[in-house]
């Protein structure tokens, strides 16, 4: 792993991905802990959205370094708040044409259609149809984010519901930012499922 990147705890993996903001994996250091305490490989890599790519080339590096080091790399769980999240959603839906898989998919503060992707530099759009994996994939949303609100993340959970995808909704009394902080424990607990 980089040096940029925190790990806590061993077992099977969490890969976090934080938001905007470069370089702000300590942002999730909190839910990082929550998750290594419930028995898992807590893996936390800085990306920086403002890279001439977007941040695709440490978010990919990422995602192959956590593969490399699991034990069950299409079994990995991967989360993302805000911005990463819909870099989450991203690899969620193209897993297949990828070759690779999840177990679970946590998409924290993010409603990633129709938001663009830092992944491909497009826009995401509708849920396609589940891919032949077992993925969950699960929404957690502040009642008080007034940066992705809570009718677009509703709308993106029935989306994604409607594709066939099995699907949770958590709805937390946070805010965009304080929701990884103050509700990392009631988070860590959608994340190991």
């Amino acid at each position: 792993m980089t040096s940029s990147t925190h790990q806590l705890g061993t077992g099977p993996t969490v890969l976090l991905w934080h938001g905007r903001g470069p370089r702000e994996s300590t942002a999730l250091l909190p839910l990082a802990e929550e998750v290594a305490f419930r028995g898992r490989r807590a893996v936390v890599p800085d990306w920086d959205a403002t890279a001439d790519d977007g941040g695709r080339a440490a978010l990919l590096t990422s995602l192959r370094e956590a593969r490399e080091t699991s034990d069950e790399p299409d079994a990995l769980t991967l989360v993302g708040w805000s911005l990463g999240g819909i870099a989450a959603a991203s690899l969620c839906v193209n897993q297949r044409r990828l070759g690779i898989g999840f177990g679970r998919v946590v998409c924290v503060a993010a409603a990633p259609f129709p938001r663009t992707d830092p992944i491909s530099g497009r826009a995401l759009g509708p849920a396609p149809a589940r891919v032949e994996r077992d993925t969950t994939v699960a929404f957690v949303t502040g009642l008080r984010d007034d940066l992705t609100p809570i009718d677009e993340v509703h709308a993106t959970h029935r989306q994604w519901n409607d594709a066939g995808w099995p699907t949770t909704l958590h709805e937390l009394d946070a805010d965009h930012f304080s929701i990884v902080s103050d509700h990392a424990a009631t988070i860590a607990e959608v994340v190991v499922g």
